[in-house]
């Protein structure tokens, strides 16, 4: 699991990477800073999916990340990674709750071409239920974000089944020494 977490950790700071460099090469920051915007994005999740969510947040944005569960599942843990300027990736918060708080703790490269990544806990949904990821930041150029995690069965207790036998073989039992009896 941590290998692919890894993994996976890798591919998102890399499709994030190519993402936030286009948005600077798209930005200029002579020209007129853009209004904050709320950037929210929905997605419906299932067990078994590997889910990807990106965005650039420019100056001033915040963003959602919304997801809803289609039926029972579990995440194990949820990966978050973002690339741009390393001073503007200092100041990027995400985070469960609004307005996020959670910095980043990793950081690689340097100058504009620097990526963070951390993690939030991970848990179990039942079908409908949602849960949102904020982002806010505090730059100045434009940050690439993105949010990446696998969704599992929710796994059913060891014990469940063998409760579940040792009733089934009372009730043979029960039902043996009723039929003696008869007889």
């Amino acid at each position: 699991m941590k290998k692919l977490l890894a993994a996976a950790t890798l591919a998102a700071t890399l499709i994030v990477g190519s993402a936030a460099s286009a948005a600077v090469v798209v930005w200029n920051p002579s020209s007129v800073t853009p209004a904050g915007a709320l950037l929210i994005t929905s997605e419906n999740i299932g067990v078994g999916d590997f889910v990807n969510v990106t965005e650039i947040l420019t100056p001033g944005d915040t963003a959602r990340f919304v997801f809803t569960a289609l039926e029972a599942l579990r995440i194990d843990g949820i990966s978050v990674a973002a690339t741009g300027e390393i001073s503007e990736l200092q100041q990027t918060l995400f985070g469960f709750t609004f307005p996020a708080s959670i910095q980043f703790t990793n950081f690689n490269g340097t100058g504009n071409s620097a990526s963070a990544t951390g993690t939030l806990p991970g848990f179990s949904m039942a079908a409908g239920d949602m849960f949102t990821i904020f982002w806010r930041d505090g730059v100045v150029t434009p940050v690439g974000v993105s949010t990446f995690f696998q969704t599992t069965p929710i796994p059913v207790p060891a014990a469940l089944p063998l409760l579940a036998g040792g009733i089934a073989a009372l009730g043979l039992l029960r039902r043996r020494k009723s039929r003696k009896a008869a007889i």
